[in-house]
């Protein structure tokens, strides 16, 4: 994820790195390995009797000061992080209207591209788009969380007419273990 590799050497511009948020990922992952499966728990990694070292390395002062050190640099360099942003009844509208034009209503065969050659235009068929779109519209009319939305099952939906439908919840954030009936 860094610039500089582990000899010292700068990369070239042609070569990948990985985001901050990547690295934060590997770190993640590093703290639950030494943690959970070697047994290292979360303490930090210090020197315990002058020659052993107890702790989770990941979890060091060294790492946790690289860490600093890296999202500073990856930000000056300009990359900034990804922050989701709330949905709109008008991106919604977008969604329907694209959904709904004629050249999209009909499936297409599928079609290997480079990923440079797709656009955002250019994703699942007409049945994904309708799905996503049916979801979103459910999570924002009953201010669902993205997990709440997508943890629902068919019987917690039920159409009682055509223009009502019930919709009962198996669990919610603050009400972890009942049967919420939200409309």
């Amino acid at each position: 994820c860094d610039d500089i590799t582990p000899d010292g050497r700068r990369k070239g511009v042609t070569e990948h790195r990985c985001t901050f948020a990547n690295a934060m990922k590997m770190r993640s992952s590093a703290s639950y390995g030494f943690g959970r499966i070697y047994s290292r728990g979360n303490a930090p990694w210090r020197l315990k009797d002058g020659i052993n070292y107890e702790g989770n390395p990941s979890i060091s002062t060294e790492v946790s000061r690289y860490m600093l050190a890296l999202k500073k640099r990856k930000h000056a360099n300009g990359e900034l992080p990804m922050s989701s942003r709330a949905i709109t009844s008008d991106i919604i509208k977008q969604m329907f209207d694209f959904n709904n034009l004629s050249e999209n209503l009909i499936p297409r065969p599928i079609r290997q591209t480079s990923r440079q050659e797709k656009s955002l235009a250019d994703w699942g068929g007409p049945r994904a788009r309708m799905l996503v779109h049916a979801v979103v519209c459910l999570a924002f009319v009953c201010l669902l969380r993205s997990d709440e939305v997508l943890n629902l099952r068919v019987e917690d939906v039920e159409f009682i007419d055509s223009h009502t439908i019930s919709v009962t919840l198996p669990s919610r954030k603050n009400s972890p273990f009942g049967k919420i009936l939200l409309y």
